[in-house]
């Protein structure tokens, strides 16, 4: 392929054609079509191709050599892309670098959500006490009213009974309770 030196090198399209034997007017298409993907350079009227652009130029010749449509291409070069090969300038070192950062990352990535994990579960202790302190407070607010109704209840008969009261009276309503007593 090219040397370290040629990262930064632009070929032209007589070039890329005589390296990758695709016509210059299919190169300029997709120069055209796939611009986001490859880096091109205006000298003068001369389009050129950035060198380590070749490959990428020989894969969209071959997913169009598969049948694929621009579209698709376009989406597969979109889509996430897997590392094949190290680049050639990276060494040992940053590699280690790397990787040591990347387990320290995930380190990290582990304490948090061991940290939300606790939250969650004490998020959800928490919501469970709420829910029995209301249903015991529903309870007993259930329980009081039903016991105020009672002794409501329980006066109106006391004073109905006292008292002798013409038909007709809101008293009456006591004799309507002492029916379904009777009953």
């Amino acid at each position: 392929m090219h040397d370290d030196g040629e990262i930064n090198t632009f070929l032209g399209l007589t070039e890329v054609q005589e390296l990758t034997g695709i016509p210059k007017a299919t190169l300029k298409r997709y120069l055209i079509n796939h611009q986001e993907f490859i880096e091109v350079k205006k000298v003068g009227r001369q389009n050129k191709l950035k060198a380590t652009d070749l490959d990428t130029v020989k894969t969209i010749r071959q997913l169009y050599n598969d049948g694929y449509k621009r579209e698709d291409i376009n989406a597969k070069f979109k889509g996430p892309q897997v590392m094949d090969q190290l680049p050639p300038h990276t060494s040992n070192k940053e590699l280690g670098d790397d990787v040591k950062e990347i387990k320290r990352l995930l380190l990290s990535q582990q304490r948090e959500n061991e940290q939300q994990r606790q939250f969650n579960e004490h998020l959800l202790y928490e919501i469970r006490q709420l829910k029995n302190e209301l249903r015991r407070f529903d309870e007993e607010r259930f329980s009081s009213l039903e016991n105020e109704l009672n002794e409501t209840i329980q006066s109106l008969k006391e004073v109905s009974s006292s008292q002798d009261a013409p038909k007709g009276h809101w008293f009456s309503l006591s004799r309507m309770f002492d029916k379904q007593k009777k009953e």
